[in-house]
């Protein structure tokens, strides 16, 4: 009998393990898969190659004790508390789990560390400039501009190139956008691309790859009226940095990079590690919050996107992680710190006005910053808009993949295209990407950009309501979790493998497709509902304030939860039925599948073109 093994999974509940011993080595076991020879024997095959180990079963149990690191005195004292029969035995136990070592089943904190700074020497990409997106703000595109210039100078350093991918739905702010970005040409190069250039590159690479012809209107057309089209932007702007690597801003950025509040020295280690929350008196007040980064953001992010984490690490030991960092983590759950892994793309956290459409994370916060959030009545009545935060991670963090817009992309080799309307577009981006490099890293700074948006946004009456993600929150979804996984080393093979299914998806009975929607937003209402209820719980002195608005969260959302009604996603009719939602996604998934399918071509095309696909 046959039986896999994954150490970061198995919850078998056993008993805490005892505080530390010594100061020794940290060691903890290597995944594998085992199979059964005999009543007393198996053979185990560590994950990722190496020799097969012939071991008895009793043994196997004692190796599946250590997954965690910790010293081996703990590690002892751990396998004879649940391993039966061991009572007594330390010094027999401690001879076993030292051939574990030298066989090299149990891995060394030092070994790990050492690993994790070999990286692969790679070269990256030039930076093909700075992409930003803009629609329709030319007071928010003015700002930018200006603080694009002044970082510049603060830095001593020529501005890179700057491409504005223009979706305006009006001539006025279209002419604006031009006039500016005119003045900042005076000092460095600079691309407009609006409605009428983005027609022209079309053209141009559909000479090149005419079956795309169908796709690239809905894709890559701008100036469109159609309904919040983030993703066309993102798609032109893969093209026209194809090869290469970009950085993505949009309009309503405003530079200087400053370092978070709550910023310290090192790298974390947790891939789950989250955002930390301040919370200020104005937007202006957090658009100051924290101190003006000492080094050039840009130049921090061009020296780590594109470059392997190993090789960024042997730069920078600061950022490696200490033993103790190690203490009570499994191989498993450090598996994307891989000295080899290329980082693909970095993140930094924002101050000024929340990225999110409503404000129910304010109520899944830690308990520092949910204590700040409600200290006062009124204060608290200025945050649930979230319209004055600041958000970032503490540490530099690697993940695998992106929690929101990233800011850096290394697009040298194949970036995906994403949806062109709705929101979430950059989350099924960054889930196609990882689908495409399973071993990239994403590393998250603990810089933050300035965030100031055009007006307040009624983000407390949306969060009031339930909870309504868009078919982009979906389809993110599903490549994570449902998408089964592809085995090329061909990135367009690895896409196409993803199109395929989506087709079969489209393709699928309505009734399957209307039980796979409804089954999403169950699982994330009752997410959701779950979270709440847990803080809810947990502070039963909660000012009665945040008590209602906590609980007026759970109610909506659970009335959604269990009404009988069409799984009705974002941005699609009020009054839709099942039919209507399994049609919509159907849609949806046929457009993008069919974009994933002629997406390599076009990609390659725009990278053989390079420079000169850019309008002048």
């Amino acid at each position: 009998m046959e039986f896999n093994i994954d150490f970061g999974n198995i919850a078998l509940n056993p008993p805490p393990a005892p505080k530390p011993a010594n100061q020794g080595p940290l060691y903890a076991a290597v995944d594998g898969k085992a199979a059964s020879l005999s009543n007393n024997e198996c053979v185990f095959q560590p994950t990722g190659g190496g020799e097969l180990e012939v071991m008895t079963h009793q043994v196997l149990q004692a190796l599946d004790q250590c997954r965690e690191f910790h010293t081996l005195d703990e590690h002892v004292a751990r396998v004879i508390g649940v391993v039966p029969g061991l009572a007594g035995q330390s010094e027999a136990v401690r001879r076993v789990l030292n051939g574990l070592v030298e066989r090299g089943l149990l891995r060394s904190d030092e070994a790990f560390l050492a690993a994790l700074s070999r990286g692969d020497n790679t070269v990256p990409a030039p930076l093909r400039g700075l992409v930003v997106r803009a629609c329709d703000r030319p007071a928010q595109v003015e700002r930018l501009f200006e603080s694009l210039a002044a970082h510049a100078g603060e830095h001593h350093r020529p501005l890179p190139p700057v491409i504005v991918i223009d979706d305006s739905r009006t001539d006025d702010a279209s002419s604006r956008h031009q006039q500016l970005l005119a003045d900042l040409g005076k000092r460095t190069p600079v691309h407009y691309v609006g409605a009428a250039q983005a027609r022209e590159i079309v053209a141009r690479l559909l000479k090149a790859v005419p079956e795309a012809k169908d796709l690239a209107e809905p894709m890559l057309g701008l100036g469109t009226d159609a309904s919040f089209g983030g993703g066309r932007g993102y798609n032109l702007a893969m093209l026209l940095s194809a090869g290469q690597r970009l950085a993505l801003l949009d309009d309503d950025y405003i530079l200087p990079f400053h370092t978070a509040s709550s910023a310290r020295p090192g790298l974390e280690p947790n891939p789950r590690a989250r955002m930390g929350a301040s919370f200020l008196d104005s937007t202006d007040a957090a658009l100051a919050a924290g101190e003006p980064a000492s080094q050039d953001g840009l130049a921090q992010q061009l020296a780590m996107v594109g470059h392997s984490l190993g090789d960024l690490l042997a730069d920078q030991p600061d950022y490696v992680p200490g033993r103790e960092q190690l203490r009570g983590r499994t191989l498993a759950r450090l598996a994307h710190l891989d000295g080899r892994a290329r980082v693909l793309a970095t993140f930094v956290g924002y101050r000024g006005a929340a990225y999110s459409s409503d404000n129910t994370w304010l109520y899944q916060l830690d308990k520092a910053a949910r204590e700040e959030f409600w200290r006062e009545r009124d204060s608290y009545l200025r945050h649930v808009d979230a319209d004055a935060v600041e958000l970032a991670m503490p540490q530099l963090t690697a993940k695998p993949s992106g929690t929101h817009t990233p800011f850096m992309l290394d697009n040298a080799l194949l970036l995906p295209c994403t949806a062109a309307e709705g929101r979430g577009e950059d989350g099924l981006f960054d889930a196609v990407s990882r689908y495409l490099y399973p071993d990239s890293v994403t590393l998250h700074l603990p810089l933050t950009v300035g965030h100031r948006q055009e007006g307040a946004r009624a983000r407390r009456e949306r969060g009031m309501q339930a909870y309504m993600p868009s078919v982009n929150h979906f389809l993110r979804e599903w490549v994570g979790g449902h998408a089964r996984a592809a085995h090329s080393v061909d990135p367009a093979d690895r896409l196409n493998m993803l199109a395929v299914q989506l087709e079969d998806l489209a393709h699928a009975p309505a009734s399957h497709r209307v039980e796979l929607l409804s089954e999403y937003l169950r699982y994330v209402r009752a997410d959701l509902i779950e979270g709440i209820q847990q803080q809810i719980v947990a502070e039963p002195d909660a000012p009665v304030y945040w008590l209602a608005d906590a609980r007026a969260i759970v109610e909506a959302n659970g009335k959604a939860l269990l009404a009988n009604a069409a799984p009705r996603l974002d941005g699609w009719p009020e009054d839709i039925d099942a039919d209507g939602c399994a049609q919509r996604l159907s849609d949806a998934c046929l457009e993008l599948a069919r974009a994933w399918q002629v997406w390599p071509r076009l990609w390659a095309a725009a990278a053989d073109m390079g420079d000169t696909l850019l309008p002048l």
